[in-house]
């Protein structure tokens, strides 16, 4: 039962005059926010808002034209005919490569999507490491067989751009229980993936939509109400991270803050440059928990936040990605209320094709699940991750962007190893207890993440044996 302000305040957000403030509430936090496109977001929000009676048609509409326009990556189309030194005269063959590679990518998801919903729907977990497959070759054929410079080898880089994008909802879309649907082409690229962050949500299909869905006038303007609560929220997060950034490292973000230490942010620095300052150790940990807190927060937090609050805007309420990691009561427990949807990943593609592979191993099931969440985390991680950010590495050979890549391993390994320990050793659950032991068990759990973090400072620039010292230094040694 609603207060009777509440049920006043649903009232008046209802009409049109309501949604119009709320709105325009919205758009003002978007731009506070400095999201790239808030005005096309906020176009598409009202649109939203109009054609709710046509209920996903227009979701289908919005999704379908971000996939296709030529925008969206024409970044990266521009590096890929510098790397490939194509003369400039070629350049206006982009968007058609662009538009094809897209077509491509699309017929790619139709075909897996039938043949594993139809006939290999058993497999339906093991499509991501066949993805893989897909991608590694893909990638053995650009750098050793293919000749430079060639127009198949530019169409297959941009291929596996394309691709790396749209496989995790290839993966859901093959995991779903209902019969094929083709407005599930929509889910490819949401539109609220504009926001450029790569940790955006992704959902199991067309019928997880419809469930989150809010199409009922009360439920859609609390949900609404629920996503303009949220944008603020995350603004508050961003603005915080920003101010920590300014009182540690001493950076201009915000336009005033009343001290600052100045530390020399070891984040991007070459390390025999950050030795030279001679920073004593207190000092050293104080920049590496502002570093990850800036991070949970500006990068992880906020602007995953901002992306649910756009979906929520629209009527979709989806969880969110970073929820209460206050709460948390043992380290895998905070890294999943932190990284919900990355976690989401981790169990569905990699934990249970891992943990049905280790019955064949006949060992105890604690011993069991120890290694398959350490290797769930370890091997998933490093695909996820490469396949996300292997960008910037095109001109480096295929040894070199592996080796490059390799020094993310040490941080998935105490990722795998602290998680693992506490899968294992977590014992039933309790109540809350008081904040004077929930605050610095909470701290415990980030300063282990801390650490994982450490162990990949600056992996694409240094050398491995570099990184390793680095690590060590933190410690004294």
């Amino acid at each position: 039962m609603e207060s009777p302000f509440k049920e006043k305040i649903l009232t008046i957000i209802q009409s049109r005059f309501g949604f119009g403030l709320l709105a325009i509430i919205y758009s003002f936090g978007l731009y506070l926010a400095r999201v790239d496109l808030w005005l096309v977001l906020v176009f598409s929000i009202i649109g939203f808002q109009v054609f709710r009676r046509a209920h996903m048609s227009f979701f289908i509409f919005i999704s379908l034209f971000y996939y296709l326009s030529f925008d969206e990556f024409s970044a990266t189309t521009t590096l890929l005919y510098t790397v490939n030194h194509v003369s400039d005269h070629a350049s206006h063959v982009s968007d058609v490569f662009l538009l094809l590679v897209k077509l491509c990518v699309a017929a790619i998801y139709v075909l897996l999507f039938y043949l594993f919903r139809r006939y290999f729907a058993f497999a339906s977990r093991y499509i991501v490491l066949i993805s893989v497959c897909i991608y590694i070759a893909t990638l053995v054929l650009i750098k050793v067989v293919l000749p430079e410079e060639s127009s198949l080898q530019i169409f297959l880089w941009m291929f596996i751009y394309v691709f790396s994008v749209a496989v995790w909802n290839f993966a859901y879309i093959s995991l779903s229980k209902f019969k094929p649907n083709w407005s599930q082409m929509s889910l490819l690229l949401p539109m609220w993936r504009s926001v450029a962050v790569t940790s955006a949500p992704i959902h199991r299909g067309i019928r997880d939509f419809e469930y989150v869905y809010k199409q009922d006038g009360v439920e859609r303007t609390s949900c609404q109400i629920s996503g303009l609560r949220l944008l603020y929220w995350s603004l508050l997060i961003r603005y915080t991270g920003f101010f920590v950034s300014d009182v540690v490292f001493g950076t201009t973000t915000l336009s005033y803050v009343p001290f600052s230490f100045h530390l020399p942010n070891y984040f991007g620095m070459p390390f025999d440059i950050y030795y030279r300052f001679s920073i004593p150790l207190w000092k050293s940990w104080m920049g590496l928990f502002a570093n990850s807190f800036i991070f949970l927060t500006v990068n992880v937090a906020s602007l995953i936040g901002i992306m649910v609050s756009v979906a929520r805007m629209c009527g979709f309420r989806f969880y969110r990605n970073t929820y209460k990691p206050y709460l948390a009561n043992s380290f895998h427990d905070f890294f999943n209320r932190v990284f919900f949807f990355y976690n989401e990943l981790l169990i569905n593609f990699f934990f249970y094709p891992f943990w049905k592979f280790s019955k064949v191993l006949k060992l105890p099931k604690k011993t069991r699940l120890f290694l398959v969440t350490f290797f769930t985390v370890l091997i998933g991680g490093e695909i996820i991750h490469f396949m996300r950010v292997f960008r910037g590495l095109e001109n480096l050979s295929l040894i070199d962007m592996f080796s490059i890549y390799a020094g993310r391993l040490p941080y998935f390994f105490l990722l795998g190893l602290f998680s693992a320990i506490s899968v294992v050793s977590k014992g039933k659950s309790e109540t809350l207890p008081k904040w004077y032991i929930q605050g610095p068990r909470v701290f415990f759990y980030f300063a282990l993440y801390s650490i994982c973090t450490l162990a990949q400072s600056n992996y694409t620039r240094m050398d491995f044996v570099e990184q390793i010292k680095f690590f060590f230094y933190f410690f004294g040694w």
